[in-house]
C-alpha cells in the first residue's frame, strides 16, 4: 500500500487515502476510450480516467506494481529517487 501511495503521489507526499482504489474487490474496469478531440474533461473526469487507467495497468500486470512488466513499468513510471 505504501508503494502504491508513492507511485500515485502527485506532489511527493503520501496520500494513503488514494493508495487503494474504492471497490478493490470488484473487477477493475476497462480504461475506456480517450475523450473525443476538442472535448474538455472536468477534474473529476480526469481523475476517473487516470484511476481506470491505473486499474487496467494493474490488472494487465497481474496486480504487480513494480519490476519488469509491473503496473508502474506499463505506465512509464520510474521508482522515486
Amino acid at each position: 500500500m505504501i508503494e502504491r501511495a508513492i507511485i500515485t503521489s502527485p506532489d511527493g507526499r503520501l496520500h494513503l487515502d488514494h493508495a487503494l482504489p474504492a471497490g478493490l474487490a470488484a473487477a477493475p474496469p476497462d480504461a475506456g476510450e480517450p475523450s473525443p478531440e476538442g472535448e474538455i474533461l472536468t477534474e473529476s473526469s480526469l481523475r476517473r480516467l487516470e484511476r481506470d487507467n491505473m486499474l487496467a495497468a494493474l490488472a494487465r500486470a497481474g496486480w504487480r506494481i513494480g519490476g519488469e512488466g509491473g503496473a508502474a513499468h506499463l505506465l512509464g513510471c520510474g521508482r522515486p529517487r
